[in-house]
């Protein structure tokens, strides 16, 4: 047996809400630290990603690196060879391990709230923050990675405004800053950010454990 699960978790509606017990001042924190991020020539490199994404910015975090077990010089090595596509360098690995740091309490945080939500063991596989700017959209889609029918996918609203919104399943839905979903990337969906300011996502998908004993 699979140590996750092997079938579609996905709950069969395009948005659950759930509580954040994440600060005001910590989700600022989180915004300004991406904010930062991105001025840098080190975030996650366009071509990684989709044509349907274009336009939006984006930074993604090796998936097993959060756990200390799997902190490895093979786990780092592969993310950067195999999935940024790029020559490492140790200014490259500075800046994306003090990223998975920081971002790490958030990322666990939301763990401990969807496992309240599902009564399930959880592991985060993939992390990544999406920025939209002003007048920019992201064509509708399904997600179709093997990974995303065994996984939940975990929204946390960094910024954003009144003009910004997605649309799942023929179904809309706007958002505000703070608030924390669960999202089924499945059903058809696109995302709108008409507004005149950015939209900033914490975006984590979860794997569900089939038997938990720890590592």
């Amino acid at each position: 047996m699979s140590l996750f699960v092997d079938t579609d978790i996905k709950f069969p509606v395009p948005f659950i809400d759930l509580p954040s017990s994440i600060s005001s001042i910590d989700i600022d924190s989180a915004y300004s630290y991406f904010l930062k991020a991105i001025s840098t020539k080190f975030c996650t490199p366009d071509y990684t990603r989709s044509d349907h994404f274009n336009g939006s910015i984006w930074l993604r975090f090796v998936n097993k690196c959060m756990y200390p077990e799997l902190d490895t010089d093979e786990n780092w090595g592969n993310f950067f060879k195999d999935f940024l596509k790029i020559e490492e360098t140790p200014e490259h690995r500075k800046f994306y391990k003090d990223a998975v740091a920081f971002y790490k309490p958030y990322v666990f945080t939301l763990m401990d709230t969807l496992e309240a939500y599902t009564g399930k063991k959880h592991f985060a596989h993939g992390v990544e923050i999406n920025m939209m700017p002003a007048h920019s959209s992201i064509k509708a889609h399904t997600d179709n990675h093997p990974y995303d029918v065994q996984t939940h996918r975990v929204h946390l609203v960094l910024s954003t405004n009144n003009d910004s919104y997605m649309i799942c399943n023929g179904e809309r839905r706007h958002y505000d800053k703070g608030q924390c979903f669960i999202f089924n990337n499945k059903m058809r969906h696109s995302v709108h950010n008409d507004g005149d300011t950015p939209r900033t996502h914490l975006v984590i998908d979860f794997l569900q454990f089939n038997n938990w004993s720890g590592w």
